[in-house]
């Protein structure tokens, strides 16, 4: 891992949830009619600190953060599937909230390791009433980079994203329901839970 930036990421990014899943950029004004975008700027400034001070610092500030700008209990229903039916209210908060603190905790130990990315925005796309795909890349390096695509809904007159699309085309929620099919299917919901838990640990 330690053998480039640009190695550790290509290798490992696929594994952690950046979201990006994630400057002051060169990106426009954000005004009321782009404030999807202005979400994706929000996220990125965040990871931009993250990889320039102490992780341990920020957990609870990214976590406030992953909150307000992810649809976290979205992306868990999408990613457990028919299983989401079928848990109680309660487990259903549970695990929407230890989705969050992996989400943040993923975050964190994947920037520390990354020295000053930038990001660059591409261009948006309008998908549906109140969907919309927000291009991005992440340069490494000054050489590297990877296109980071954002899928975000607007729900309460606020643009939340909900998936992110690593290398372009690869869906978070796609890799994430594949991996939580064995803790489901070995321990159920608590199992998962536990899991997750583990998981957040920096």
């Amino acid at each position: 891992m330690r053998s480039s930036i640009s190695s550790f990421f290509f290798s490992n990014f696929k594994k952690l949830f950046t979201i990006c899943l994630l400057l002051p950029l060169t990106f426009y004004d954000a005004n009321s009619e782009n404030l999807k975008t202005e979400t994706v700027i929000e996220l990125q400034s965040i990871l931009k600190k993250i990889s320039r001070k102490d992780n341990s610092l920020f957990f609870q500030s990214t976590l406030k953060a992953i909150k307000s700008l992810y649809d976290a209990e979205k992306m868990i229903q999408m990613i457990l599937g028919d299983y989401w039916d079928i848990i109680s209210e309660e487990e259903k908060e549970e695990l929407t909230q230890v989705f969050e603190q992996y989400i943040t905790s993923n975050y964190l130990k994947m920037f520390r390791n990354i020295e000053n990315p930038n990001f660059k925005y591409i261009n948006e796309k309008k998908i549906g009433k109140n969907y919309r795909l927000v291009k991005t890349s992440m340069i490494i390096d000054k050489s590297k980079s990877v296109e980071i695509n954002y899928l975000l809904q607007k729900t309460d007159n606020k643009w939340r994203i909900f998936d992110v699309l690593l290398a372009g085309s690869v869906s978070e929620i796609a890799t994430k329901k594949s991996e939580f099919s064995k803790h489901l299917e070995t321990g159920g919901v608590e199992g998962l839970i536990k899991a997750l838990k583990a998981m957040t640990k920096l």
